[in-house]
């Protein structure tokens, strides 16, 4: 009997230590780090065989596979007319101070998804890619084009320091051969701000699209140039005047220059404001 109860006792007690260190892994888990979310640009040229691209990257715990972590179908946001493709991938970092101490990863790839030693052919990826900020030292080793005069952002001096909710976008001209696989590389990229539906941008949010000329509203009148004629002139009293006795009609812009009070009518009060801005008495109506 004592028996029994010593090993119920026991088993409760491992049941209880079992279940305090899932708790322990999950709140670890949750308090740790959280997930990225990164977007890359992938070229048309890599979906001869798939629809999928690939990720590898490099962590404490593991080292992938190549080539690395399919990135499925479902997770394109967007194709362009091109064949361009935005994927939307999700990492899971631990340190969220990119400035004071390194990401779990730092450092990611995209690739095809292709073993580019079974089909060199298909075979395509970028270099690699640093997700935590450069140091202004180091810029000038990139091989990142003109697209540089806003990024790669560096470390210090701005106030995000990481590239979370940013897309990478890849210099499609500078193809280089990966020296360690032997594929296709794209040698360069930037980062920049995503906006979504396929834009982005060197601002955090897309700025205000500006007018069109065509579409802005010009009036075809000045004030007090009741004659169209590009100048303020005694003729232009004397229209008014004209037009007040019902001696002149006056088109629908020569009465809106005529009523410089903004009365919505053409009355001697109007006259007497044109004659002052003629005799420089007045500078604006």
């Amino acid at each position: 009997m004592i028996k029994k109860i010593l090993s119920l006792m026991l088993a409760i007690s491992m049941l209880a230590s079992l279940a305090m260190a899932t708790a322990s892994a999950e709140v670890g888990n949750d308090a740790d780090g959280e997930y990225y979310t990164y977007y890359v640009i992938a070229p048309e040229n890599w979906f001869s065989t798939n629809d999928s691209i690939g990720m590898y990257y490099w962590v404490p715990e593991k080292n992938a596979e190549w080539p690395g972590e399919e990135v499925k179908p479902e997770n394109c946001v967007y194709e362009f007319e091109d064949g361009r493709k935005i994927f939307k991938v999700q990492i899971w970092q631990e340190d969220a101070d990119t400035q004071d101490e390194c990401l779990t990863t730092p450092i990611v790839l995209f690739n095809s998804y292709v073993d580019v030693a079974l089909d060199p052919e298909n075979g395509h990826q970028t270099d690699n890619i640093n997700l935590e900020g450069y140091e202004a030292s180091e810029i000038a080793t990139l091989k990142y084009g003109s697209d540089t005069t806003e990024f790669p952002r560096y470390k210090e001096g701005f106030e995000t320091l990481n590239f979370n909710n940013m897309i990478y976008v890849p210099n499609l001209e500078l193809e280089v051969e990966n020296e360690f696989s032997g594929a296709s590389a794209i040698g360069g990229g930037v980062w920049y701000y995503y906006w979504g539906d396929g834009e982005y941008g060197t601002t955090k949010t897309k700025p205000a699209p500006t007018p069109d000329s065509s579409q802005l509203k010009v009036d075809p009148y000045d004030l007090g140039d009741v004659s169209g004629d590009g100048s303020i002139a005694m003729t232009d009293v004397v229209d008014m005047q004209r037009a007040i006795a019902n001696l002149k009609t006056l088109s629908d812009d020569a009465k809106k220059a005529a009523d410089v009070n903004a009365d919505e009518k053409v009355t001697m009060e109007d006259v007497v404001l044109v004659q002052k801005y003629i005799a420089l008495l007045i500078s604006k109506f």
